[in-house]
Protein backbone atom coordinates (compact mmCIF):
# COMPACT_ATOMS: atom_id res chain seq x y z
CA UNK A 1 0.00 0.00 0.00
CA UNK A 2 1.09 3.45 -0.95
CA UNK A 3 1.94 5.81 2.12
CA UNK A 4 -0.26 8.67 0.47
CA UNK A 5 -1.30 10.73 -2.94
CA UNK A 6 -0.05 13.97 -3.92
CA UNK A 7 -3.09 16.12 -5.29
CA UNK A 8 -2.28 18.85 -7.28
CA UNK A 9 -5.45 21.31 -8.58
CA UNK A 10 -5.06 24.79 -8.22
CA UNK A 11 -1.52 27.34 -8.45
CA UNK A 12 -1.51 27.60 -4.81
CA UNK A 13 -1.01 23.99 -4.67
CA UNK A 14 2.48 23.98 -6.78
CA UNK A 15 4.80 23.96 -3.34
CA UNK A 16 2.18 22.02 -1.29
CA UNK A 17 0.02 19.66 -2.46
CA UNK A 18 -3.22 18.09 -0.99
CA UNK A 19 -2.29 15.09 0.61
CA UNK A 20 -4.66 12.18 1.12
CA UNK A 21 -4.06 8.75 2.57
CA UNK A 22 -7.48 6.97 3.10
CA UNK A 23 -10.49 6.81 1.33
CA UNK A 24 -12.22 8.79 3.49
CA UNK A 25 -9.80 12.01 2.61
CA UNK A 26 -10.43 11.04 -1.31
CA UNK A 27 -13.67 11.44 -0.81
CA UNK A 28 -13.61 14.63 1.19
CA UNK A 29 -11.77 16.37 -1.59
CA UNK A 30 -13.85 15.14 -4.45
CA UNK A 31 -16.76 16.53 -2.91
CA UNK A 32 -15.00 19.93 -1.38
CA UNK A 33 -13.16 20.13 -5.00
CA UNK A 34 -17.35 19.84 -6.65
CA UNK A 35 -18.61 21.97 -4.39
CA UNK A 36 -15.98 24.46 -5.10
CA UNK A 37 -15.67 24.47 -8.77
CA UNK A 38 -19.50 23.55 -10.31
CA UNK A 39 -20.57 27.06 -10.97
CA UNK A 40 -17.56 27.53 -12.72
CA UNK A 41 -16.01 24.91 -14.50
CA UNK A 42 -14.93 21.48 -14.61
CA UNK A 43 -11.69 20.98 -12.58
CA UNK A 44 -8.92 18.11 -13.48
CA UNK A 45 -6.78 17.46 -10.79
CA UNK A 46 -3.32 15.47 -11.05
CA UNK A 47 -2.65 12.65 -8.43
CA UNK A 48 0.57 11.25 -8.00
CA UNK A 49 1.39 8.24 -6.08
CA UNK A 50 4.31 8.87 -3.25
CA UNK A 51 5.64 5.98 -0.44
CA UNK A 52 7.29 3.25 -1.14
CA UNK A 53 7.77 2.02 -4.52
CA UNK A 54 6.25 -0.75 -5.94
CA UNK A 55 8.04 -4.58 -4.52
CA UNK A 56 8.68 -5.81 -8.49
CA UNK A 57 8.93 -2.05 -9.95
CA UNK A 58 6.97 -3.78 -13.16
CA UNK A 59 4.30 -0.96 -13.03
CA UNK A 60 5.42 3.10 -12.72
CA UNK A 61 2.93 5.57 -12.91
CA UNK A 62 3.83 9.32 -13.86
CA UNK A 63 0.35 10.27 -12.94
CA UNK A 64 -3.56 9.95 -13.24
CA UNK A 65 -5.58 12.92 -13.81
CA UNK A 66 -8.60 13.00 -12.14
CA UNK A 67 -11.77 15.30 -13.65
CA UNK A 68 -14.67 16.11 -11.59
CA UNK A 69 -18.09 18.22 -12.82
CA UNK A 70 -20.91 17.78 -11.02
CA UNK A 71 -22.11 14.29 -11.06
CA UNK A 72 -19.97 13.00 -13.58
CA UNK A 73 -16.04 12.80 -14.09
CA UNK A 74 -13.49 11.84 -16.32
CA UNK A 75 -9.86 9.78 -15.86
CA UNK A 76 -6.46 9.36 -17.67
CA UNK A 77 -3.91 6.67 -16.56
CA UNK A 78 -0.50 7.86 -17.82
CA UNK A 79 2.28 5.05 -17.60
CA UNK A 80 5.85 4.87 -18.54
CA UNK A 81 5.28 1.27 -19.00
CA UNK A 82 1.98 0.15 -19.98
CA UNK A 83 1.10 3.21 -21.90
CA UNK A 84 -1.80 6.00 -21.41
CA UNK A 85 -5.71 5.39 -21.03
CA UNK A 86 -8.67 7.55 -21.02
CA UNK A 87 -11.66 5.95 -18.53
CA UNK A 88 -14.08 4.19 -20.41
CA UNK A 89 -18.17 4.81 -19.94
CA UNK A 90 -20.16 2.06 -19.79
CA UNK A 91 -22.73 3.50 -22.18
CA UNK A 92 -22.60 4.75 -25.58
CA UNK A 93 -22.18 8.51 -26.07
CA UNK A 94 -22.33 10.46 -28.93
CA UNK A 95 -18.90 11.74 -30.48
CA UNK A 96 -17.67 14.62 -28.94
CA UNK A 97 -15.12 16.57 -26.37
CA UNK A 98 -15.02 17.34 -23.08
CA UNK A 99 -12.80 19.94 -21.65
CA UNK A 100 -11.77 20.03 -18.23
CA UNK A 101 -9.20 22.79 -16.80
CA UNK A 102 -6.18 22.06 -14.63
CA UNK A 103 -5.16 25.38 -13.24
CA UNK A 104 -6.82 27.02 -15.59
CA UNK A 105 -5.29 25.26 -18.70
CA UNK A 106 -7.77 23.40 -20.86
CA UNK A 107 -7.13 19.37 -21.76
CA UNK A 108 -9.69 18.51 -23.60
CA UNK A 109 -10.95 14.19 -23.50
CA UNK A 110 -13.46 12.06 -25.31
CA UNK A 111 -17.09 12.46 -24.24
CA UNK A 112 -16.63 8.52 -24.12
CA UNK A 113 -14.51 9.19 -21.05
CA UNK A 114 -16.91 10.57 -18.60
CA UNK A 115 -17.88 8.12 -16.03
CA UNK A 116 -19.65 8.58 -12.67
CA UNK A 117 -17.74 10.40 -9.90
CA UNK A 118 -18.65 7.82 -8.04
CA UNK A 119 -16.33 5.55 -10.26
CA UNK A 120 -14.09 7.93 -10.35
CA UNK A 121 -13.55 8.00 -6.65
CA UNK A 122 -13.47 4.47 -6.58
CA UNK A 123 -10.29 4.66 -9.20
CA UNK A 124 -8.50 6.81 -6.80
CA UNK A 125 -9.45 4.59 -3.67
CA UNK A 126 -7.34 1.68 -5.85
CA UNK A 127 -5.26 3.77 -7.05
CA UNK A 128 -4.00 4.54 -3.64
CA UNK A 129 -4.40 0.78 -2.50
CA UNK A 130 -2.72 -0.71 -5.03
CA UNK A 131 0.53 0.91 -4.87
CA UNK A 132 -0.03 2.86 -8.28
CA UNK A 133 -1.64 0.23 -10.48
CA UNK A 134 -4.10 1.20 -13.17
CA UNK A 135 -7.73 0.75 -11.32
CA UNK A 136 -9.78 -2.38 -12.20
CA UNK A 137 -13.11 -0.44 -11.29
CA UNK A 138 -12.98 1.18 -14.63
CA UNK A 139 -13.16 0.54 -18.08
CA UNK A 140 -9.95 1.60 -19.97
CA UNK A 141 -9.71 3.38 -23.77
CA UNK A 142 -6.23 3.19 -25.45
CA UNK A 143 -4.66 7.17 -25.30
CA UNK A 144 -3.97 8.20 -28.48
CA UNK A 145 -1.98 11.71 -28.83
CA UNK A 146 -3.67 14.24 -30.96
CA UNK A 147 -6.76 12.16 -31.42
CA UNK A 148 -10.14 12.53 -29.32
CA UNK A 149 -12.00 9.23 -29.83
CA UNK A 150 -15.81 9.63 -29.76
Amino acid sequence: MMDHLEIYYDHEHQGAPVLVGSADEIDALVERVRLEYQDKWPVLMMVSVRGAAPPDDSIVIDHMLVGVSGSQGVLFYGGTKMGSFWSLADKSHEPGVLTYYYCRNDTDFPVSAEVSLELVKRAVWELLGSGGDRPECVGWQAYEPGKLVG
